[in-house]
């Protein structure tokens, strides 16, 4: 574990796996950290040397008061990558993560060798006017006044049933998150529109969706499969964190499809 400068904040991260391996890097949703990996990490360490960090603002990463955009996330991945010298690498997140990865594969074709975008959609449906509310909320009230929604919106009515110690995990870290940190990202999802540039990737790409995903429906992870030159899509069972409720198919599906 460790600290790094990069992009003008400060940026928590971890390298785990034979170095000799090639690089995965591992970005998170919205709300959580690098701590959402954890039940892949066995599997993946075997095939990887791994990479995952905290978004700004999440985690141990340094937060500022400026909202974030996907693009302003994708160069601090950027930076990231500069100053830890990663040249070549495989690239797989989650929702908000995964949005991340789309713009990298736009900016960085060349060094990334496969992609995998994870429970999200290229453009989220819900109004400018909903998300605006929910900064408002965020600002005042802080995650705690998600939580309710949030649980049915992450898990599937299985997961949330079970006393799974995963699922209290990652509820205690959402909780921890600063108010204003988590709504300083809020815009990045309100304003997130890939799709124009679906066509333009040309990294390997592999789209998962989970089949009781209620976040992103399993028609949108269809499209931007789709819209994604020789794009293939996996559907695995569980709800929007498919790398937490199937982790086994997850790493499977992960690892089968970058070693190609």
């Amino acid at each position: 574990m460790a600290v790094i400068q990069a992009n003008g904040l400060r940026h928590f991260y971890r390298r785990e796996g034979n170095r000799r391996l090639p690089t995965l890097v591992l970005a998170h949703p919205i709300g959580f950290d690098h701590g959402l990996w954890d039940a892949v990490m066995p599997a993946l360490t075997q095939q990887f040397h791994v990479m995952r960090y905290d978004l700004r603002g999440h985690g141990a990463s340094e937060a500022t008061c400026e909202p974030c955009s996907v693009r302003l996330l994708a160069d601090d991945a950027i930076a990231l990558l500069r100053s830890l010298e990663i040249e070549r690498f495989c690239f797989a997140g989650t929702s908000l993560g995964a949005l991340v990865g789309l713009q990298l594969a736009l900016d960085l074709p060349d060094r990334m060798t496969a992609l995998v975008v994870a429970n999200a959609s290229a453009k989220l449906p819900l109004p400018a006017e909903e998300w605006n509310r929910r900064i408002a909320l965020a600002n005042a009230s802080g995650p705690q006044a998600f939580l309710t929604g949030m649980k049915e919106r992450m898990f599937s009515a299985d997961f949330r049933e079970t006393d799974d110690p995963r699922f209290h995990s990652l509820i205690e870290s959402f909780m921890a998150m600063d108010a204003h940190a988590y709504a300083a990202a809020m815009p990045a999802l309100r304003d997130a529109n890939l799709l124009p540039q679906l066509a333009q990737v040309r990294v390997s790409t592999m789209v998962v969706a989970g089949e009781s995903d209620a976040a992103v429906p399993r028609d949108h992870s269809a499209a931007m499969a789709s819209g994604i030159r020789g794009a293939v899509l996996t559907v695995l069972p569980g709800g929007h964190l498919s790398a937490v409720e199937s982790p086994d198919a997850f790493a499977s599906a992960v690892g089968s499809f970058c070693a190609r």
